[in-house]
């Protein structure tokens, strides 16, 4: 028993494709311009609490579109065992 082997080694080469979703997040934020309302002022706290929980999902997100390229790409392969 020699352990996992690849059938398609070449195709690894696609695990490069990961980090087309870290591109695109990284190419498609868009720079806000801040406009500050006395009215609002009170606001800011909870639009922080708010902020800081997008981004948590937004990460968790990027990473689960990463580990799905990656298991396509290792699908792709063909692990198998010898």
């Amino acid at each position: 028993m020699t352990g996992l082997s690849w059938l398609r080694p070449a195709l690894l080469w696609g695990m490069l494709a990961v980090a087309l979703p870290v591109l695109i997040h990284l190419l498609g934020r868009r720079k806000r311009r801040t406009v500050g309302f006395a009215t609002l002022r009170f606001l800011e706290r909870a639009a922080a609490r708010a902020s800081a929980r997008w981004r948590l999902r937004r990460l968790f997100l990027l990473l689960a579109r990463m580990l799905a390229i990656a298991a396509l790409v290792a699908l792709f392969a063909e692990p198998g065992w010898q």
